[in-house]
């Protein structure tokens, strides 16, 4: 391996920690998010079970559970960011840093490029949906 595809692995290192990051808080947030909401359903639950039943609280409820099936499906995007991107971190490192065999590191690096740019396209996905559903959502 050449300088360049050296200095790539390297920033790759970093590029990979930094979506790691990313992806960790976000799932953090959006997880809580679902507690929350969890919560708020069960005292819904609770309502109508006490015979507080209308046409307000089935819309709370079914709405509570649509945004509940819409972060749970959030966070399992950001699960496979999550493993994706710390295994692209420990196959670079390993790679870069302890392979010893040009052809193998040749290898690996082709196809750590082609799984990161995969990688860079469904987070790109991933985005656009969650920015359509967000106008979708507040359209007023």
């Amino acid at each position: 391996m050449n300088n360049s595809q050296i200095n790539i692995l390297n920033d790759f290192l970093n590029l990979y920690l930094v979506i790691f990051g990313i992806a960790i808080t976000l799932f953090t947030v959006i997880y809580s998010f679902i507690v929350n909401k969890k919560e708020e359903l069960l005292k819904i639950l609770d309502s109508i079970n006490q015979g507080n039943n209308s046409p307000l609280t089935d819309q709370k409820r079914y709405f509570t559970i649509l945004q509940i099936k819409r972060y749970k499906a959030i966070n399992k995007h950001l699960i496979a960011i999550t493993i994706l991107s710390i295994s692209l971190y420990i196959t670079s490192f390993i790679t870069n840093r302890i392979l010893s065999s040009y052809k193998i590191k040749l290898i690996l690096f082709y196809g750590i490029s082609i799984i990161t740019i995969i990688l860079f396209i469904y987070i790109l996905i991933i985005i656009a949906k969650v920015i359509f559903n967000y106008k979708k959502n507040t359209k007023i």
